[in-house]
Order: structure tokens, then C-alpha cells, then sequence
């Protein structure tokens, strides 16, 4: 046994080492995306804890070393304050059963074999595609530092430093596309490489008293991509309307990805209790966020006629932040209790407008000025004030009731501005079963200025390019967060002490969302949510336990199917309906006991747990008699898990078996060629029967 009979100057009680292993008995990326258990066989792990306090007290953790997953910590306690330091590594592994037939080049480059050919500009005229794919395995591991310093100095100030840095590396699909509209657009799903990472550092000086508290925290964030952009060859022959030179073998694409970009915040925040019923609190926050990475030309194809070049060498934006919230509480009386909050969010993008001139997916020439685009840097100013009142009318009983309203303000949107107001009530009530009973409504009304589809289209174009009545969405159209909206919430809950062994619980939720009639878009959406949950304790060496919760999302909306022939655009035999529906049950059964004699002589600890969770999505679209449409098959996901683990003493061994199945139309049966104008990865829905086995031995070490 390692370290055994060799205890460690100053350890303490606490301090172990355990070790363990574990099989699998399949692969399974879905079972194992975020533990690394992946691969079938044998996983050996070691975690520990100690512990010491020569010269200053420290602690060290180490938590499934050996595997995919680690994670470390040290913290270290001593005149000069505390310093902590934290390192974990973890995973995520997507899929590895799809294929591709893009090879990695240099960089982010992804060429294709030399024996590609293909005839024309559809999947089917790929030749002997099947032979020249290649597996692909889409992982991705995340490697995150801490480091933290936190001391006291003169007259009660607290400084803290705190820095952090995430990395990434590995592989994701991305959608990479040629073409310049709905009929000549061609695409492929490609492997792109991950490398980036983020620093953060905050910094933080507060002082507290029986009074209150203030401080001021700097925070700054600074986010690098080592990533090349994403270049790929065109797999298709050339298609309708592109330029010479776009299709294979030529033709290449280019993609930017994640640029870098840094944000910085200095914050003040401070509260003060003015008496020992009236107390406020206030909390403001300025920052900056700046993006200056350089722009990638507007063609990788030099076979392209781009006269004109980009009008700066880097975006040079720039968002400046205002946060404040202020915050007053107060009991004028013994059993009324009031609270007022006021709270500012402008978010101001000083992003300078430029007039750019794209080349239209790698396919086409430059576009002239008169189909140019000016970019809109969006800005954004919410004002929100609330007040809440609580009142207890008998010891049995107890009111709440409160308004809230908030007026958002946007540019380069649909509507200027929106405004919304909440009511909201309640009552809590104490049975005399000792059963507590709460209810609260929600009652809100959304209102907009008058919303006017085509102004992010017309303000895009140079003024006076286009008539103002072209638009790129139906004028019928609302988006759902922008339009008025009424909204309805009821939330109940019952916590039920049944005896000194027993207790239940149960809890309701259910939203309405109504939209405006006579409009594209969502129209009305339901989301419903109960569950309960219930314990028993019989005797101090048993517990059981059982959880169930169940949500409902419905929702509605319309449309209209329309090219830009006024005889589309006005036809409403070209609508469509479609309603969505989601269902979620989860439910968990868990009995665990102490000292249960399972042999004559011999006890142990037990734990067993079952569940389930599954997800079912139905969807319906009915269509006017100029459209058709196919029903879609409904899709599913359910996930079976049962769990049993007994400790004797610093032995455990665990036994775990589940099941997941899932059907996705997107992804069932969908192979690299089935679209005609895509080539994907054929990848499947995952699914996966895991049993999942192992033993642990617990060190512990003393003087």
C-alpha cells in the first residue's frame, strides 16, 4: 500500500490517500463525456487530503489523478494571509463515430485527398466517397489554473487577489459554406482545430463593520485565440451563378473564428445600515470591452475581382459598460417589511460605422457600393425599478406584494424601446399540520413603440440604395422578444412535515406567454413545471428518499413561405403553423444505511439509487393549400441508471449500470452524402448500456 506505515510529519486525522480502479465493459464518448471514462477496461485513480500546521496550517487535495479528469488544490494559511492554488484538467468528448474525407494541412488548413473527384455540384456526383473517408474523433480538454491571495491589513481592510487562466485545445465541427444565396449555396461540416485560452485577474480591497460594508474590485479579462482561421478546399464542382475559379479543384474558403479581445471593469459597491430597521445598499460597475484583432481580407480567392479593399485593417470596437444598482430596505412596523431597487444597465457601443463591400461567400466578385453593407453596432439601455412589500396579518398567515418595471432601449432594432410592467401577490400560510403553503402570481404586460421590420434592413444599405419598402423578413413578421407580449405566472409549493420520520414536498410553476394576434412568429408559449418529493427515516440507520419532477414546453407559431414575388409575399395560402412540444420526467429513488448486517459478523454502509429521465419532442406543422409538408417523426431521449455502493471500514465497492438511447431525425440514418448540397459527418444519435464497476481502499494516515 503506498505511504504505508510511514506517517507524515504533522499529519492529522483527516489526512488520506485512496486508490481505486474501475472497468467499463463498452466504449462510450456519450457515457464518458465529461469524466474521460470512454474506453472499455481497467481505469486506475489515486485522490488524497492532508493536512499540516508546522509554521503555518496548509491543506493539499488530489482528486482522480490518473484519468482524464484531475483535479489539485493547495491552500496555505500564515502570517501573511491565505494563497490557494487550484488546478483541474477536463474533457469533453462529443462524437467519434462520424467520418470526413478533409485532411489536415498546415495550420487550420483542411484539404482533400488527391483522389477527389467529383463531377458536379451535388453529393451524389462525388466519386467512390465511401473509400475515401476518414474517422474523426471530436474531443476537446480543458485545462483551468487558480491562484488566489487573500490577507488583512490595517484597520480591518481585506485585499484579495485572485487570477485564473482557462485553456482549450482539440477539435469541433464547424459549418463551412461557398455561395452567395439559397440555391447556389454548397457546404460541409469540417473538423476545426480548438487552441485558446483566457486570463483573468481581479483584485479587490473592502472594508466591514457592524455598519456595513464598501470596497472597491478591478477586473480585467483578456481572451487569446492561437487558432488559425479556418480554410478549407471546395469540395463541389461549380454551381449557377459562381465565378471561374470557385469550384473544385480551385476553389477555397476561409472562415474567421473567435478574434481576441480583452474587457475591463472597476466596480464600487458598499452598504450601511442606517438604524435596525432601515438599511441600503448600493453596487456600480463602468467598464470597457475592446476588440482591434486584424480582419481577414474579404476573399481568400484570388480568382476573384475585388477591386476595392477592406475599409480599415482591423474592427477597432469598442463597448462601453454602465452597471448600477441601488437598493433599500426598510420595516416601518413590526411585521411589514419593504424593499425599493432601482437599477441602470447601458451598455454603449462606440463601434465606428464603415461601409464594406463583401465578397459574397468566396463565390462571386465584389459587390458594388450600392449593395454594400454598413455594419450596426447595437447598443442597449435597460432602466428597472421595483418595489416589494411583505406583511405577516396573523402568525399564520403572511402577504407579499410588489410592482416592477423596466423600459429597454435598443438601436438598430425593430422598436426604439419597450416597457414592461409586473404585478406580482402572494400568500404564505402555516397549517395547524405544520404543513406550509405558499402561493404567488405573476401578472405582466409587455408594450413596444411601433415596430418596423425593415429598419435594420434600410440601415445596413447606404441611404437611398433601396426603397423603403423592401425588407429582408415578411412585414408580418415579430420577433418574440421585441413584440407585445402578455404573461401570466402561477407558483404553489406545500413542504409538509408528516412526523418526526417524515416529510413531503410538492411544487407547481406554470407560465402562459401570449403574443399579439395577426402576426408572424411565436404566438403564445406554455411552460408548465411540478415535481415532488418525499423522506422517510424509519430509524437512525436507514433513510429513503424520492424525488419526480415533470416539465411541459408548448409552442405556437406562424409563418409564411414567400419568395420575393408580390404574389408570394401577399398570398395566405402560403402560411404555415407549427406547434412544438417538449416533455421532461425525471424521477429518483435513493435508500442508504448505516451499519446494515449483511452477513453474520460482518456490516457495512449501503447506498442504492435508481432513476430515470427522458425527454420526448413532438412536433406538428400544418401548412395553407399552396405549401406541403411531410409530418416529422417525434424525437426521444431516455436515460436508466442503478447505482449500489457498500463501504466496510476503508473499503467501498461500487456497481453502476446504465442505459441511454436516443432519436434524433437529425442525425438517425443520415449519412455523409444523404443532403445533396451538404457533406456531413454521419454521425448517429448516441446511445450506450455501461456497466461501470469498481473498488476503492481509503489510507488513512496519523502520527
Amino acid at each position: 500500500m503506498l505511504f504505508a506505515g510511514l506517517p507524515l510529519a504533522g499529519a492529522h486525522a483527516a489526512d488520506r490517500i485512496e486508490l481505486g480502479f474501475g472497468h467499463t465493459n463498452e466504449d462510450s464518448y456519450r457515457f464518458g463525456r465529461f469524466s474521460g471514462i470512454t474506453e472499455r477496461g481497467m481505469i486506475p485513480w489515486v485522490s488524497l487530503a492532508l493536512e499540516g500546521d508546522r509554521h503555518f496550517d496548509w491543506s493539499l487535495t488530489a482528486e482522480d489523478v490518473g484519468g482524464d479528469t484531475i483535479r489539485l488544490g493547495l491552500e496555505a494559511t500564515g502570517s501573511l494571509g491565505t494563497i490557494t492554488l487550484n488546478y483541474s484538467e477536463l474533457p469533453f468528448y462529443q462524437f467519434r463515430d462520424g467520418c470526413s474525407p478533409f485532411q489536415s494541412a498546415a495550420g487550420n488548413t483542411w484539404d482533400l485527398p488527391a483522389a477527389w473527384l467529383v463531377s458536379g455540384d451535388t453529393t451524389d456526383t462525388i466519386t467512390d466517397l465511401d473509400t475515401i473517408l476518414e474517422p474523426i474523433d471530436i474531443k476537446r480538454q480543458r485545462k483551468h489554473v487558480e491562484i488566489g491571495w487573500r490577507t488583512v491589513i490595517r484597520d480591518d481592510w481585506q485585499f484579495t487577489v485572485d487570477y485564473d487562466r482557462q485553456a482549450t485545445e482539440g477539435l469541433r465541427p464547424m459549418g463551412a459554406s461557398i455561395g452567395f444565396n439559397g440555391g447556389n449555396s454548397r457546404a460541409a461540416l469540417i473538423t476545426s482545430q480548438i487552441d485558446h485560452h483566457t486570463d483573468r485577474i481581479e483584485l479587490s480591497l473592502a472594508r466591514g463593520s457592524s455598519a456595513g460594508a464598501f470596497g472597491l474590485t478591478y477586473l480585467g479579462s483578456w481572451f487569446e485565440n492561437d487558432t488559425q482561421p479556418l480554410t478549407w478546399r471546395n469540395p463541389f464542382a461549380a454551381a449557377s451563378g459562381w465565378s471561374a475559379g470557385v469550384g473544385w479543384p480551385d476553389g477555397t474558403g476561409q472562415l474567421s473564428l473567435e478574434p481576441d479581445n480583452e474587457a475591463h471593469q472597476l466596480r464600487f459597491f458598499g452598504a450601511h445600515a442606517f438604524s435596525h430597521r432601515t438599511r441600503g445598499t448600493i453596487d456600480v460597475s463602468i467598464g470597457r470591452m475592446r476588440q482591434d484583432e486584424a480582419l481577414l481580407p474579404y476573399t481568400i480567392n484570388d480568382a476573384l475581382d475585388v477591386p476595392f479593399s477592406l475599409p480599415r485593417h482591423s474592427l477597432e470596437g469598442e463597448i462601453r459598460t454602465l452597471v448600477a444598482d441601488a437598493r433599500f430596505s426598510a420595516s416601518p412596523t413590526a411585521g411589514l417589511t419593504l424593499d425599493a431597487a432601482l437599477r441602470l444597465d447601458d451598455r454603449d457601443n462606440e463601434t465606428a460605422r464603415d461601409l464594406w463591400l463583401p465578397v459574397d461567400g468566396d463565390s462571386t466578385g465584389q459587390v458594388s457600393r450600392e449593395e454594400g453593407l454598413i455594419n450596426r453596432p447595437y447598443s442597449y439601455r435597460s432602466l428597472l425599478a421595483s418595489l416589494d412589500a411583505r406583511t405577516r396579518i396573523s402568525r399564520s398567515v403572511r402577504l407579499n406584494a410588489g410592482y416592477r418595471w423596466e423600459r429597454i432601449e435598443r438601436d438598430f432594432s425593430e422598436i426604439d424601446a419597450s416597457e414592461e410592467h409586473t404585478f406580482t401577490g402572494g400568500i404564505r400560510l402555516s397549517l395547524p399540520s405544520s404543513a406550509i403553503v405558499s402561493l404567488d402570481v405573476d401578472l405582466t404586460e409587455r408594450d413596444t413603440t411601433p415596430y418596423v421590420g425593415n429598419r435594420p434592413f434600410l440601415l445596413k444599405h447606404v441611404p437611398g440604395s433601396q426603397d423603403q419598402g423592401e425588407f429582408e423578413n415578411h412585414p408580418l413578421l415579430r420577433k418574440y422578444n421585441e413584440a407585445e407580449r402578455r404573461s401570466h405566472q402561477l407558483r404553489a409549493r406545500v413542504d409538509w412535515p408528516v412526523d418526526l420520520h417524515s416529510s413531503f414536498g410538492a411544487s407547481l410553476s406554470w407560465r402562459v406567454d401570449d403574443y399579439a394576434d395577426g402576426f408572424f412568429g411565436l404566438d403564445r408559449a406554455d411552460f408548465l413545471s411540478t415535481g415532488a418529493d418525499f423522506m422517510h427515516a424509519p430509524s437512525d440507520y436507514w433513510s429513503f428518499s424520492a424525488i419526480v419532477h415533470f416539465d411541459l414546453v408548448e409552442q405556437d407559431q406562424a409563418g409564411r413561405s414567400f419568395t420575393f414575388l408580390p404574389a408570394q409575399i401577399n398570398d395566405p395560402a402560403r402560411n404555415w403553423w407549427h406547434a412544438h412540444t417538449d416533455r421532461f420526467v425525471t424521477a429518483q429513488l435513493i435508500a442508504e444505511g448505516q451499519d446494515v448486517m449483511l452477513l453474520p459478523g460482518w456490516s457495512a454502509n449501503l447506498k442504492v439509487e435508481g432513476g430515470v429521465s427522458a425527454a420526448k419532442s413532438e412536433m406538428d406543422t400544418r401548412t395553407g393549400e399552396a405549401l406541403a409538408s411531410l409530418p416529422l417523426p417525434d424525437a426521444r431521449t431516455r436515460q436508466r441508471f442503478a447505482r449500489l455502493s457498500l463501504t466496510h471500514g476503508n473499503l467501498t465497492v461500487f456497481f453502476s449500470r446504465e442505459l441511454f438511447d436516443s432519436e434524433d431525425v437529425r442525425l438517425n440514418g443520415v449519412s455523409v452524402d444523404t443532403s445533396p448540397r451538404v457533406l456531413l459527418t454521419g454521425e448517429q444519435s448516441p446511445r450506450y448500456a455501461v456497466t461501470w464497476t469498481g473498488i476503492t481502499w481509503r489510507y488513512n494516515l496519523s502520527p
